[in-house]
């Protein structure tokens, strides 16, 4: 009888224990949900809708001059900024590229890394439009106020940015709304 009350007794310990690390567990996990929606809520990509697009400068490398004239007039411009080494760049890259050949818009991909580690990037989107290859930071980068990678954004024949994220989720919803 006293063996069956000792057993009892450290099996009802085990589930208290055991209910005070679930406890803790989920308290932990709480102050971690609210940390990534701090973080998810914070603007990482950096480019705001609404953001008109100031003075930019650079070459892609075909040669054509890539200024805020290129961006204004004509269509809207989808512009990608990806960074060789970033592995969520080279997981977007094929939704990117798809996103790319569906929509009637000119495409501007930045890669801002070194030369010889972009030429993958190159490679896979070369035919889809001007691509830029910039050495960190990237004036283009900066310009848009790019401060994560993979960023992507939408800019409209007036320089405007009018939609923008780290996945082609916001531009496709864009411009099937357009």
């Amino acid at each position: 009888m006293y063996l069956l009350t000792a057993a009892v007794v450290i099996v009802g310990l085990l589930c208290l224990l055991d209910l005070i690390l679930t406890l803790g567990v989920i308290r932990r996990l709480r102050e971690h949900t609210e940390t990534l929606a701090q973080l998810s809520s914070s603007g990482r990509d950096g480019i705001a809708p609404g953001t008109v697009v100031g003075d930019i400068h650079g070459r892609s490398i075909t040669g054509t001059a890539i200024d805020r004239t290129f961006l204004t007039g004509g269509e809207d411009t989808v512009i990608g900024f990806f960074s060789p080494g970033c592995g969520p760049c080279k997981a977007l890259l094929p939704e990117y590229l798809s996103f790319v050949s569906d929509i009637p818009s000119r495409v501007l991909t930045v890669i801002v890394g070194d030369h010889d580690a972009a030429s993958e990037y190159v490679e896979a989107l070369a035919g889809t439009g001007e691509i830029v290859v910039e050495s960190p930071p990237g004036a283009i980068a900066q310009a848009l106020g790019v401060d994560g990678y993979p960023t992507i954004c939408m800019v409209d024949n007036g320089g405007r940015v009018v939609a923008a994220g780290a996945s082609t989720r916001t531009l496709r919803a864009y411009a099937a709304a357009t």
